[in-house]
């Protein structure tokens, strides 16, 4: 007669069908949880005890919400009561709200316009800046995230066969940007944009060049773990990704067909972009 299966197990096999990124989220959250409540096993433990143990651990309240989440799918397939956690679960996504909306009023006024990152682009190339160049031009034309941004350049389309990698495919005078590894990939699936700028495809062609020789300077992220570290050093006075997209949709919000692109080219739908990235959500 086989052992009954742990917490833990039945959480991994309740998960199974999430992406790796999701699932190892999850499994992060799911032992923080349980070393908080001192490795009693969350489903034994009160709702009241659970929500204590997050207060108490000084927790900032995006963490507490992936571990009140966590929290939350287990009890519920253990067939346990989960509303005084979902009670608290809507009031953290009220604060959470107002605390993007405070953050917004903030830089509202102080960010920089698309004209200037575009402006800055140019000079990245003009300057033979080309890895900082290409970065800075996928951010802007495709609003992609951090992750997004890990590829690599291939010369022949049987070379981009990884489903799990992202890639970009120079032929002649086409690089076909080849995504699969980003952060809503499971839900959006493979997202594939031609591109046919013949300053990027030039870029392109330059860092090639580099990287046949092993120079430093053909090297987008030389250390995949702070990908996010490394763009946004090439951004504009270091900005970073989100900040990108804010601009991006500012810029364009008055043209709805643009902000359903942007969306598209993000992997998400129009209700996130606006109540995440939308610097005027005051």
């Amino acid at each position: 007669m086989s052992e009954p299966e742990t917490e833990c197990e039945l959480l991994q096999e309740h998960i199974k069908d999430k992406s790796q990124a999701t699932i190892k989220s999850y499994m992060i959250a799911y032992k923080r949880m349980r070393q908080l409540l001192d490795d009693e096993e969350i489903a034994d433990c009160s709702q009241k005890k659970i929500l204590q143990v997050i207060m108490d651990g000084d927790i900032n309240l995006n963490s507490a919400q992936s571990l009140i989440n966590i929290a939350v799918i287990v009890r519920q397939f253990s067939h346990e009561s989960v509303l005084t956690l979902e009670r608290q679960r809507y009031q953290n996504r009220i604060a959470l709200a107002q605390h993007v909306k405070e953050k917004n009023k903030l830089i509202e006024n102080t960010l920089p316009s698309l004209e200037t990152l575009c402006l800055y682009t140019d000079s990245l190339y003009a300057n033979s800046q080309f890895k900082e160049f290409i970065i800075n031009y996928l951010l802007l034309n495709y609003q992609t995230r951090n992750a997004d941004l890990v590829f690599t350049i291939v010369g022949r389309k049987m070379d981009a066969s990884d489903p799990t990698k992202n890639y970009i495919w120079l032929r002649n005078r086409v690089a076909t940007y080849i995504r699969r590894h980003y952060k809503t990939a499971q839900a959006y699936g493979e997202k594939v944009h031609k591109i046919t700028d013949a300053k990027f495809i030039t870029a392109l062609r330059r860092v090639i060049n580099l990287q046949k020789i092993d120079d430093e300077k053909g090297v987008f992220i030389p250390t995949i773990s702070q990908a996010g570290y490394y763009i946004q050093k090439y951004t504009y006075n270091e900005l970073g990704e989100t900040k990108y997209v804010k601009i991006v949709i500012d810029h364009f919000r008055s043209d709805l067909q643009k902000l359903r692109e942007i969306a598209d080219n993000r992997g998400t739908d129009l209700s996130t972009l606006a109540a995440s990235y939308d610097i005027k959500n005051v």
